[in-house]
């Protein structure tokens, strides 16, 4: 009995440490590689979709200061035809209502360059910087807007979904 009972042992004692798992090393997955932001801006036309140009030699932006306001802007395209959204702005994150007149206002500009400018609509700024003596230069815009334009000849836009992404690199 004693034989029995001692072979017992030893096979269950086999069985639970032969039946173990073993313990796989975790799966390391590479670092992820520094990638280089990549401004957008984006908008609906008319319910039509639109986007900044963006290709291995630039972005289509364009930042500058005239006056009190600070203007951020993009082209759809390098060569003609194009269009254009054109938004002036404080330099201070909030919610702004884009009129066609007052120190927040923006433009559309069709590929035929006429240029349509807001009546209502509004930018909510998440974050600004702004760089250069007196603030000359947009650094980093965040941002979502939207606003419908005057009329001009019968023509006139609605301007929607639109989003700003922008990083100015070194």
């Amino acid at each position: 009995m004693k034989i029995t009972t001692l072979s017992a042992i030893l096979i269950v004692s086999a069985l639970t440490f032969s039946c173990k798992k073993k313990k796989e090393a975790p799966l390391l997955l590479p670092a992820a590689a520094n990638t280089a932001h990549v401004n957008k801006m984006t908008a609906k036309i008319n319910g039509v979709g639109w986007a900044m140009i963006s290709n291995g030699y630039g972005d289509g932006y364009f930042t500058f200061k005239a006056l009190n306001n600070l203007t951020f802007g993009s082209e759809s395209s390098f060569s003609n035809p194009y269009s254009s959204i054109i938004i002036n702005l404080k330099d201070t994150a909030g919610i702004f209502a884009l009129t066609k007149a007052g120190n927040n206002n923006a433009n559309y500009s069709d590929e035929n360059f006429i240029s349509y400018s807001s009546l209502t609509g509004s930018i909510n700024i998440s974050s600004i910087d702004t760089v250069g003596a007196g603030a000359t230069l947009i650094k980093k815009l965040k941002a979502t807007f939207s606003f419908s334009t005057d009329t001009i000849n019968g023509k006139s836009f609605k301007i929607t979904e639109g989003i700003i992404d922008f990083e100015k690199g070194n």
